[in-house]
């Protein structure tokens, strides 16, 4: 270079040491970028233009120093997720709903779960299979006429109740399903103020609650 001027050939050496420079730390960078590889996966690159005197404008390929980690994964053991609480209809859970549904309330622990909600104590009971309407007794031994249906009211249902409970001399009914209409629900109204307070009518409605995809959860609410 000693026929190029002083001022040119001191510009294209600091250029030269510059390049150097730039290369050294392109391998360490790339030494970094292998590491994190290593523990990380995939190491993510950008360009990015770099504008010179003398090479003009070119594209350099470095890594990238704001890399995005995987976000942390919560490990304190009192942190919980937020689900979404859904009702979940009966006819989706059970291929026979009212007949499993029947045998669901004949267990022991669902018994005292019943009796909890309108505050009546039940004694252990068999409920005969297939059928909608069952007896339930009192701890006193009073007869209870229950009927469960997992569709809305109806008064087929209804008729269905009072005949039963015409036979037994029952002390109460609950008359469960999935949903009270006014029509029906007007109707336990009136029975309730036509008969003396030896016979009592309990309209309950079935429902199933789940969080996101977890074991159901029933509810008697009483309407």
């Amino acid at each position: 270079m000693d026929w190029m001027p002083t001022g040119r050939r001191a510009a294209l050496e600091r250029l030269a040491s510059i390049q150097r420079l730039d290369d050294l730390s392109l391998d360490a960078g790339h030494r970094e970028g292998r590491a994190h590889e290593r523990v990380h996966g995939r190491v993510q690159f950008e360009e990015r233009r770099v504008h010179s005197v003398f090479a003009g404008p070119t594209l350099s390929r470095v890594f990238k120093p704001d890399w995005d980690p995987e976000p942390p994964v919560a490990t304190h053991p009192g942190q919980r997720q937020i689900g979404r609480l859904r009702r979940v209809d009966p006819g989706t859970v059970w291929a026979d709903p009212d007949g499993q549904i029947v045998e669901w309330l004949s267990k022991p622990e669902t018994v005292l779960l019943l009796g909890r909600e309108l505050s009546l104590r039940f004694a252990p009971a068999a409920i005969p299979e297939g059928d909608t309407t069952f007896l339930l007794y009192q701890e006193s031994g009073k007869p209870v006429v229950v009927g469960s249906w997992h569709r809305p009211s109806t008064h087929a249902q209804l008729a269905e109740l009072l005949a039963h409970a015409a036979r037994e001399q029952v002390s109460a009914v609950v008359w469960i399903c999935g949903q009270f209409l006014p029509e029906q629900r007007k109707a336990l109204d009136w029975l309730d103020s036509v008969t003396d307070s030896s016979t009592r009518f309990y309209a309950v409605e079935l429902e199933l609650w789940a969080i996101d995809d977890s074991n159901l959860a029933p509810r008697f609410n009483l309407v």
